[in-house]
C-alpha cells in the first residue's frame, strides 16, 4: 500500500491507534476505527492512494460537486441550496471536489495566504510534539462532510451511489 510520506510521518508521529481511540469514546475498537477514519471520501484514498479508484459514478458526483463549489465561490456564497430545504457549507462541497489536498498537490488546492502553509501536514505533525513534549497526546478524528452522510439532498440524482467508496475501503481493510 503506497502512502505518501508526509502522511505516513503524520501517522508515526500521532502513534494513535484504533485501541487508545475506543477507549476514549467507548466503542469497540474495529467499529471507532471504522467511524473515524471511513467516513469521509478522501480518507479511504489516502491510505490507498490510487488503488482505490472512483467508479464513473463517483467520479461524476466529485465532478458535480466540484462544479456547485465553483458557482458558488463566484458568487461569494458561504453555503449552498440542497434538495428540501437543506443546505450545505460551500467549503465542505470545496473539500470534497478537490482531491488530495497535503503534499505536493496542496499548493494546488489550498486557500492559504502563505504558499508555506498549504500543506497542513507539517503543522499538525509540529502541533503534536508541542502536545507530546507537555505529555498530551493529540486524537485526531475526521469530521465528515454533511455531503458524505447525506449526499442525496445536494445532489439527487447521484447521491444514492457517492458512498460506495467508503464499503469498498472498509471490505479491504477487515
Amino acid at each position: 500500500m503506497r502512502i505518501s510520506t508526509g502522511i505516513r510521518r503524520f501517522w508515526r508521529a500521532l502513534a494513535l491507534s484504533a485501541a487508545t481511540v475506543g477507549k476514549a469514546v467507548s466503542l469497540p475498537r474495529n467499529s471507532c476505527f471504522y467511524a473515524a477514519i471511513l467516513t469521509c471520501l478522501s480518507i479511504p484514498r489516502v491510505f490507498a492512494g490510487n488503488s482505490i479508484p472512483l467508479s464513473e459514478s463517483q467520479q461524476k458526483f466529485v465532478n458535480e460537486l466540484a462544479a456547485k463549489s465553483r458557482t458558488a465561490g463566484n458568487g461569494g456564497a458561504a453555503v449552498i441550496a440542497g434538495a428540501d430545504g437543506w443546505f450545505f457549507l460551500s467549503s465542505d462541497i470545496r473539500f470534497l471536489s478537490v482531491g488530495q489536498f497535503w503534499g505536493t498537490d496542496a499548493a494546488k488546492v489550498s486557500r492559504a495566504h502563505k504558499p508555506e502553509s498549504a500543506d497542513p501536514i507539517p503543522t499538525i505533525v509540529d502541533f503534536h510534539d508541542q502536545l507530546k513534549r507537555r505529555g498530551i497526546d493529540l486524537l485526531v478524528l475526521p469530521v465528515p462532510p454533511k455531503a458524505t452522510i447525506y449526499p442525496k439532498p445536494i445532489l439527487p440524482t447521484r447521491g444514492s451511489g457517492a458512498c460506495a467508496i467508503l464499503r469498498r475501503a472498509a471490505q479491504t481493510r477487515n
